[in-house]
């Protein structure tokens, strides 16, 4: 009984939220570039303390600090703060743009989210 009482408040595992989608438009790329996180689980994660890293010819090249908190089912876009094409950017970063030009779909880039321990728990 202790067993399933203790299951039971322990917090929704991290795991629960990924990258799930790189974007890199054909038009106005510099600016509307952006990176998606979604939580698939069950229940709300507190994203203090986390990171999206995006890497650009296996380096990382651009880190977004993220807080607040995603909602079950909730996506969450990472971007540059001036668009061209107008879109939620929920993680605005102005210096994205001018952080990105090896971030073109290129062998090794991608991105990692780094939950508040530092840990890696996703990466593409």
């Amino acid at each position: 009984v202790l067993l399933l009482l203790m299951m039971s408040v322990v917090p929704a595992a991290r795991g629960d939220v990924i990258i799930s989608e790189l974007c890199d438009p054909r038009l106005n790329y510099l600016t509307d570039r952006y990176l998606e996180i979604w939580n698939s689980g069950p229940a709300s994660v507190d994203l203090t303390g986390w990171q999206l890293v995006a890497v650009g010819n296996g380096s990382d090249i651009f880190t977004w600090n993220l807080s607040g908190s995603i909602a079950p089912g909730q996506a969450l876009v990472a971007g540059d703060a001036t668009l061209v094409v107008p879109f939620t950017v929920h993680f605005p970063a102005e210096a994205w743009s001018t952080s990105n030009a090896t971030w073109n779909g290129n062998v090794n880039d991608g991105a990692k989210l780094k939950n508040g321990s530092g840990t890696v728990i996703d990466s593409l």
